[in-house]
């Protein structure tokens, strides 16, 4: 009987004590993600990353402070681009040469796969299709305004379509099921 006891009490602290790790870890790792300032990508830094161009950056200061000033060059190519940014000791902010565009995913899930489409300024785009255990992936659509993926069993029996709409900024998705009548 004490046996059973210690067995049960030993179980629960271990328990316990795996709780307080796991729990120190992950509130560590948020703390490490979240801590981090958001840094916009200018429309230079995107298209010389998707042109396979050189892309380097100095940033003197992550959070706008009086006199601060960030600096940011860009190679696509044969052509450089420059632009500075300078905070005044009002707060107020002055930046030359360089527009910086909305960047930002979102994935829908079917039991067919996964889609992620990307923004960026007006331009949808497909970033991963990933069809599930089972199917196969066809990209029907991948233009500037619309991405529409067929997901397929192998053995014909279903098929599921995802279809993505840019509209005023704004992701529009449709998820179609087609069941073989058979």
């Amino acid at each position: 009987m004490w046996k059973r006891i210690a067995l049960v009490a030993a179980w629960v602290v271990a328990t316990l004590a795996t709780a307080a790790i796991t729990l120190a870890a992950v509130s560590q790792a948020g703390h490490e993600v979240s801590e981090r300032p958001a840094v916009p990508v200018s429309a230079e830094d995107l298209a010389a990353s998707v042109a396979g161009g050189s892309t380097s950056s100095t940033l003197e200061s992550a959070v706008p402070t009086a006199g601060a000033t960030s600096t940011t060059t860009t190679t696509a190519g044969s052509s450089t681009t420059a632009s500075s940014s300078t905070v005044a000791a009002g707060g107020s902010s002055t930046t030359s040469g360089s527009t910086v565009v909305a960047v930002f995913t979102e994935s829908r899930t079917t039991p067919g796969g996964t889609v992620t489409v990307a923004v960026s300024g007006s331009t949808l785009s497909l970033s991963s299709a990933i069809p599930a255990q089972g199917f196969d992936a066809d990209i029907e659509s991948n233009g500037s305004t619309e991405v529409e993926v067929k997901f397929e069993k192998h053995d014909d029996s279903v098929e599921y379509r995802v279809k993505a709409r840019l509209e005023d900024g704004e992701i529009r998705w449709e998820i179609r099921t087609e069941v073989d009548g058979d």
